[in-house]
């Protein structure tokens, strides 16, 4: 029971309140009336020595609050990964083969589009000439 003295107790109620508030809204929910860290220690169960309803909390909100400190710990690594991940979407984006067939398809309608400019200008060109035949 050292490990859920009240000492320990008040010390989440000034540090991490609402970890305590969890914890003493989960004994309630059991049917217990606790208002205090110190009836939060002192409360049993009616049918069990072993463990109490504190004991029991605060290993459920541990087990609960352990992938939060693992994301914490990890900050910098899932920052890194998260990094590489962006990286390698962007090469295969920007692949080469990719790039290569847009510029291809940019080179096709762009030589398309100048084969029928001179098309166009060819045909002006005829309709506004001036036929010349000489007599003789």
């Amino acid at each position: 029971m050292a490990k859920y003295s009240l000492a320990a107790l008040e010390d989440v109620q000034a540090n991490s309140l609402t970890t305590f508030v969890k914890i003493k809204r989960k004994i309630e929910d059991l049917g217990a009336t606790v208002t205090t860290p110190k009836s939060m220690v002192e409360c049993k169960y009616s049918d069990s020595n072993t463990n109490s309803p504190l004991q029991d909390m605060a290993n459920e909100v541990i087990a609960q609050s352990e992938a939060i400190v693992w994301v914490i710990k990890s900050y910098e690594q899932i920052l890194l990964a998260k990094q590489r991940i962006r990286d390698k979407r962007l090469v295969n984006e920007l692949g080469f083969e990719k790039g290569r067939r847009v510029g291809d398809d940019l080179d096709r309608f762009f030589f398309r589009a100048l084969g029928e400019l001179r098309k166009q200008q060819e045909w002006r060109y005829r309709r506004d000439a001036i036929e010349m035949a000489q007599e003789g």
